[in-house]
């Protein structure tokens, strides 16, 4: 029996766009681990043990006590705390652990903050409670010190992918296909990549455009948003030259991602301050097929994307988007960024390579 035990507490397991989740956990497959969940929702994942908060006529004690009450039944010598969103570790600050983690994504580390000031209090709170704060990228980890973390207790951890040895390498020839890809969220920047879209297609620039997303765990912003790339996807501009393929399952992400030449993604912060917090990992996906990426200056995507492996333009920059992108689609080198993007997946957020990283900073 492993010296550790494991346990990831989270809101709901498991949205489908949180795959990056159970993605971690596949890192402690020989370790002990559990989830301990307030709400179920539809998921392919079944090989990992769950416990839910109780939703039956029990005492509201028992209810609100059934982490603890779940921990407490582990036989190992040393229970881990793993808590997925800030928010959610500050819910957890009185569950009993030896070791407690706290790993922030975004809308945790911005949004929460803008909409109400008492979460500035509880961080402040959670940073003295917490052994350890991770998070994606640089950009994250300069915010949690500016909000009061310690800089001892912060770990940049990426979030990773599986990497295939093989991939498709983009060259110029052809219709030129522009894939835009996520929920239709005001900080994933759909409606500026349409835009730019539309600014090469009335140029007489030629390229077909497969947009990938739908409206997902939506906030009455996201809504306002939705309805606009909605209303902008009627443009005559994109009769025959749009084809909205909606939500599409990881893997058929991967293949739509390999029929096309180039990923538009401009992420930008959005008026709720929503943002990426560090980096979609979509894009990972994307550029693990060796697909390059136009993205922007957002939060840690500097990370991930360059203008060696794709691109990086100003936020909400249309006119600098679409010239962006109709250089790389024009220059030589596109099969150079196409291997540089493959190869930086590869290399860096690989979780072959990430692994021990993780074993290191978790079970240490």
């Amino acid at each position: 029996m492993s010296d550790f035990h494991l346990f990831h507490s989270i809101n709901r397991w498991l949205p489908p766009t949180a795959h990056w989740i159970y993605d971690q956990m596949a890192l402690f497959n020989q370790h002990q681990q559990t989830v301990l969940a307030d709400q179920h929702i539809d998921n392919p994942y079944t090989k990992v043990n769950v416990h839910f908060k109780p939703n039956t006529a029990l005492g509201k004690l028992v209810k609100r006590d059934f982490r603890n009450h779940i921990i407490s039944k582990g036989r190992s010598e040393r229970k881990i705390l793993f808590s997925h969103f800030g928010n959610r570790a500050w819910l957890d600050l009185e569950v009993k652990a030896d070791k407690r983690i706290a790993r922030f994504y975004g809308y945790d580390l911005h949004r929460l903050p803008h909409e109400s000031s008492h979460w500035t209090d509880r961080y402040l709170r959670l940073f003295e409670r917490v052994d350890s704060a991770i998070v994606e990228g640089p950009f994250m980890k300069d915010s949690l010190k500016k909000m009061g973390c310690p800089e001892e207790k912060l770990t940049v951890l990426p979030l990773g992918v599986l990497v295939d040895e093989a991939f498709t390498l983009r060259q110029n020839g052809g219709t030129p296909q522009i894939l835009i890809a996520g929920a239709f969220k005001e900080k994933k920047g759909i409606l500026t990549a349409l835009k730019s879209c539309q600014l090469l297609l009335e140029a007489g620039f030629d390229l077909y455009i497969h947009l990938v997303g739908s409206q997902i765990n939506a906030t009455e912003n996201d809504r306002i948003y939705a309805e606009k790339v909605l209303k902008k996807m009627k443009a005559g501009v994109f009769k025959e030259r749009l084809l909205h393929h909606g939500f599409v399952t990881r893997e058929q992400l991967r293949e739509i991602a390999t029929k096309c030449h180039i990923a538009l993604q401009p992420s930008q912060w959005a008026s709720d301050r929503d943002c990426e917090g560090g980096f979609p990992v979509t894009f990972l996906d994307l550029m693990s097929t060796g697909l390059p990426i136009v993205s922007t200056n957002h939060c840690d995507i500097p990370f991930a994307v360059n203008n060696k492996n794709g691109a990086i333009c100003a936020e909400k920059d249309i006119e600098g988007l679409a010239t962006a992108v109709k250089m790389i689609l024009r220059d030589e080198n596109l099969a150079e960024r196409s291997r540089a993007a493959y190869q930086t997946v590869k290399d860096k957020f690989n979780w072959e390579v990430l692994k021990p990283l993780y074993h290191q900073n978790i079970l240490k």
